[in-house]
């Protein structure tokens, strides 16, 4: 009796053995799966060249979003209650929003600039600036030129003395410089065009969007989505729809998707493809 227990315990005690031999080789090799893996990003990483879309010479692999609060000197009624934080929450999804898109391989990051900027003008002086860039039949990706421009003058003039915000500047330790600016505003349409322009920008690396797209309930659900339509402009990337007749060639954020929430939006394989992301290297 006692020499078929001790056999019965001996047998028990190689199939535990063999038990655990297996989970280390199971274990291990996954182990393995997932450092190799780790490997092959860090490869891509580096091999994968991201590039403006309308320009190949222009690496994008690094971007840096430099924001500023801009207030015209009849708007200081409508400053954002704790405008720092809901400006990182919105920047922090648009980061993440970007890096996913391009697989990682686009390292964002963004700065707010710490203090609100206070215009010597009222609202109606960038309006009929922007009304002047319509005139000009200027509608389209750069439909602010005019009104970018003096922002930008108007605002280089007041942190002259800060030289680590220069506007001018367009490259930082190799990250590619994008300027957006939060104009302080509470005019949703455009009087005599009957059209809503909650964001738009120079033909630079420069954008502009409204204010009122964080706080007014008919744009803050989807107000990521117009910042990052206005940042693909600053990539260089075309608009997706039609001014002039409506027609949509992509459901993206850079088309018709521009009015949807930012978590259920896309930038189309096309436009990853042209900047370099699915290219051999």
């Amino acid at each position: 009796m006692k020499s078929k227990i001790s056999r019965s315990r001996r047998v028990s005690l190689g199939l535990i053995i063999i038990l655990i031999v297996v989970v280390l080789i199971v274990v291990g090799a996954i182990g393995y799966y997932f450092y190799k893996e780790k490997d092959k990003v860090e490869v891509g990483l580096q091999e994968i060249n991201l590039h403006l879309y309308n320009n190949e010479q222009v690496s994008v692999n690094k971007v840096l979003i430099r924001l500023y609060y801009y207030v015209p000197q009849d708007k200081e009624n409508i400053i954002i209650d704790d405008w720092q934080k809901i400006f990182a929450n919105s920047m922090l999804k648009i980061k993440e929003f970007f890096q996913l898109q391009f697989a990682y391989n686009m390292g964002l990051d963004y700065e707010i600039y710490p203090e609100i900027i206070y215009s010597d003008h009222d609202l109606n002086y960038f309006i009929d600036l922007l009304k002047e860039d319509y005139e000009k039949e200027l509608a389209g990706p750069y439909t602010g030129s005019v009104l970018v421009e003096e922002i930008i003058n108007n605002i280089r003039n007041k942190i002259a003395m800060d030289n680590e915000w220069d506007l001018l500047i367009k490259e930082i330790d190799d990250y590619y410089i994008i300027n957006l600016f939060v104009l302080a505003s509470d005019v949703t349409t455009l009087e005599g065009y009957n059209r809503q322009v909650p964001g738009l920008n120079d033909e630079e690396n420069n954008s502009v969007v409204m204010s009122y797209i964080f706080t007014n309930d008919e744009f803050k659900d989807f107000h990521e989505s117009i910042i990052c339509h206005e940042v693909g402009h600053d990539l260089g990337i075309a608009e997706f729809y039609s001014f002039y007749d409506n027609k949509i060639s992509s459901y993206g954020v850079m088309g018709g998707g521009v009015t949807r929430i930012l978590q259920n939006n896309y930038l189309d394989n096309q436009i990853k493809e042209k900047m370099g992301l699915y290219e051999e290297n």
